[in-house]
């Protein structure tokens, strides 16, 4: 298939199933299938975060949020990403 919210979807299923690798491609393939699309960035900057990631997480929750700002876990998402640079573990 070659939609974003197919891609975004199976992404938040191999998430669910612990399966980072598959979810993490499923996502970035999501994002360029539909780079407008906030829910792969959320997802990925989710999975990023939980990695330890936070740079990269930060990259992609902030275009989440310019996506979608009215979406409360977007923004509190955002929140515990930035509390990691404020403490200084980034």
């Amino acid at each position: 298939p070659d939609d974003a919210t197919t891609f975004n979807n199976l992404g938040d299923a191999y998430d669910g199933l612990q399966q980072t690798s598959l979810a993490e491609q499923c996502f970035r393939r999501a994002i360029a299938l539909n780079p407008r699309l906030a829910q792969p960035h959320f997802h990925l900057a989710a999975l990023k975060f939980r990695q330890g990631h936070i740079r990269e997480a930060a990259k992609h929750i902030d275009e989440a949020v310019r996506l979608a700002p009215e979406w409360k876990e977007v923004r509190d998402l955002r929140y515990r990403i930035t509390a990691c640079f404020s403490s200084g573990t980034n």
